[in-house]
Order: structure tokens, then C-alpha cells, then sequence
């Protein structure tokens, strides 16, 4: 006689469950991924996925306790715990994060002085001068305003959360969040307070700008500057580059991962956009398509303007991200 052992129940049971909280875990997954690659979600959302990563301990350990018990259907609680807190870390972080600033954290004002100086001596004569910033895990709010005369960098910088530096040379102006050690930079993206920085910097001379951006949001505003290039690396990052009218053709270089990009540019203004393609949105104003396949794109003004007209020309190599080309009113004045 074939007698088929009877299935262990309680085997059955664990199985049950691991089955549903791997499903739960692949349905959040992929979700998520749908409204990257749709561009409702900004792929920068991951970074605050990987820093709620102990949910899954925590669910984990709720399966391992009840699961050998009579009051197993509170397993059920794990999977529901990471299903919810990827939903909450999804709606806050498409909020936009927090925009104040927090009344207990230590604030600072810093001036800021950079002349340009040819010999040792202060240059009336405005040449291209370069703003180099570098920043993690905050907020960062930054506006360059055109001065009337002389070269170099005046303005001031408020900031708060971990030690901020900044150093001129030759009317180059740097501004970095962390601390150096020798060769060695160190930036904790997982402090437990963010940094806020609010920044009013003037320059008169020709700007070759470019930021190094990690895990923060970062508003930049060179409408007014008299922009030559500008090179950003954003990562895991929420980036809004607000630009004015080009004075000729000016290269954006944009490089780094998991970002969201938006450039916001006059009305009637060419912009164009170039790129390798792994896994971005592009979505150009004006271009006519908006789909995550295309390389590159250019905006209508771009057949007015011509071969030789003035132009933004970008550059990007953003794996997992989205870019973004809109057109606002030009401001009066």
C-alpha cells in the first residue's frame, strides 16, 4: 500500500507566509519602478527608500515571533508595515521635503568676499570666473545675481547642520559641506540632520559654474548670470536649474544617477537636449514627444534660431532619471 506522508501544517504555514511578504516586497518593487518609468516619480525616491531598509528587519521579526503561535495572522503585519512605509516615503518625498528651517539646529551667516585679482591686486576688468559648490544631504537654495562692476564673488551664505567652508583663489569662488582630511572628503548622506543652505552671490564677470549634488534638493537660480557652461552631477537628487536668455552657445553638462532634473528656460529659447539612453525620461517643451526612449530632443524655438543661433546645448549621462525642459515667462526688467 502507497501511503503519501501528510503534509506538515506548520511547514505549510511558514511557507504561506514568506510567500506573501516576498510578494508584498515585488509588488512595492515594482510599483515604484512603474512611476519612475512613467515619470510620475522621481527615481531619487530610492535613496530614501535604502535609508528606511531596518522595515525589513522589523517585518522580519514579527513573522519569526508569531508565526509558530495561534495568533499567526499577525504576520500578516509585517508585510503590510513595508507596504505602508513605501507608500509614506513615496507621497513625502514627492512633497518635496522640507523647505524651513529648523529653529533647533544652529544657523550661520557667512560673507562672502572674492575679488579677482591679477598680481595681487584687485581686477576692474570682469573675466569668466568659476563657482564650484559641493553638497549632501539637505536643502540647498542658491541665487546669482549680476553685480554692476569688478570681478569676483560678494554675497552672503546662510547656512545651518555640519561646518561649511568656502575659499577664493583667483577670484574662483568654492563652497563646500563636509570635511577634508588630507586627500580624503567625508560626506554623511545619512546624518540625522539635513543641511540647509541659502545662498545670494554676485559676480559680474562670466560664470563657469558647476555643483556636485548628493541625495538633497536643490533649487539654482542663473537667470541673471552671464552663464558660459555649467557642469552638474547630481545623485539621487531633486535638481531645479532656473536659466536666462543664452549669450551664445552654452554647454550643460549633466552627469550622475538616480536624479530628477528640471531646466527651466525663457520663452523661445533653443534648448538642446542630448544623451544616452538607460532607463531616463526626457521631456523637452515644445519638442513635441515625451517618452522614456528618446536620446535627444530640441525645442521648437530651436528652427527660429537657427544653425549659429544662441542655444543651451545639454549634455547628459543620468542613469535612472528624468529630465525635464520647461519655458516661464521672462521676467520683467
Amino acid at each position: 500500500m502507497d501511503v503519501t506522508p501528510a503534509a506538515d501544517p506548520l511547514r505549510q504555514r511558514r511557507l504561506a507566509y514568506r510567500g506573501i511578504a516576498r510578494g508584498v516586497l515585488f509588488i512595492c518593487t515594482g510599483a515604484i519602478l512603474l512611476l519612475n518609468t512613467s515619470g510620475r516619480l522621481g527615481w531619487g525616491v530610492w535613496w530614501d527608500l535604502l535609508r528606511v531598509w531596518p522595515i525589513l528587519l522589523v517585518s522580519l521579526g514579527i513573522r519569526l515571533i508569531f508565526v509558530n503561535t495561534r495568533a499567526h495572522l499577525l504576520c500578516l503585519l509585517g508585510p503590510a508595515l513595508v507596504a505602508a512605509t513605501t507608500i509614506w516615503v513615496a507621497m513625502a518625498w514627492e512633497g518635496g521635503g522640507p523647505t524651513g528651517w529648523n529653529r533647533y539646529e544652529e544657523e550661520r551667516t557667512d560673507t562672502i568676499e572674492c575679488p579677482q585679482t591679477i598680481g595681487g591686486e584687485s581686477s576692474a576688468q570682469p573675466a569668466s570666473a568659476g563657482l564650484d559648490i559641493e553638497f549632501a544631504a539637505g536643502r540647498l537654495d542658491l541665487r546669482v545675481d549680476a553685480a554692476p562692476s569688478g570681478g569676483g564673488f560678494t554675497g552672503t551664505l546662510r547656512h545651518s547642520a555640519e561646518p561649511t567652508t568656502w575659499n577664493c583663489r583667483d577670484g574662483d569662488l568654492r563652497l563646500r559641506r563636509g570635511e577634508q582630511i588630507g586627500h580624503f572628503r567625508f560626506v554623511n548622506p545619512f546624518a540625522d540632520r539635513g543641511a540647509r543652505w541659502d545662498g545670494q552671490i554676485r559676480s559680474s564677470a562670466p560664470l563657469d559654474f558647476r555643483a556636485e549634488v548628493a541625495a538633497s534638493i536643490a533649487a539654482i537660480d542663473l537667470r541673471s548670470a552671464a552663464l558660459l557652461r555649467a557642469d552638474l552631477s547630481p545623485a539621487a537628487s531633486r535638481v531645479t536649474l532656473r536659466l536666462g536668455s543664452p549669450r551664445g552657445r552654452v554647454p550643460i553638462h549633466l552627469e550622475g544617477a538616480v536624479s530628477d532634473v528640471h531646466l527651466l528656460v525663457p520663452e523661445g529659447t533653443c534648448v538642446e537636449v542630448r544623451g544616452e539612453w538607460v532607463l531616463n525620461v526626457l521631456d523637452v517643451e515644445g519638442s513635441g514627444h515625451r517618452h522614456w526612449r528618446s536620446r535627444s530632443a530640441a525645442s521648437d524655438a530651436c528652427d527660429k534660431a537657427g544653425p549659429e543661433g544662441p542655444r543651451y546645448e545639454v549634455r547628459y549621462h543620468l542613469p535612472l532619471s528624468s529630465i525635464r525642459v520647461d519655458t516661464e515667462p521672462t521676467p520683467p526688467g
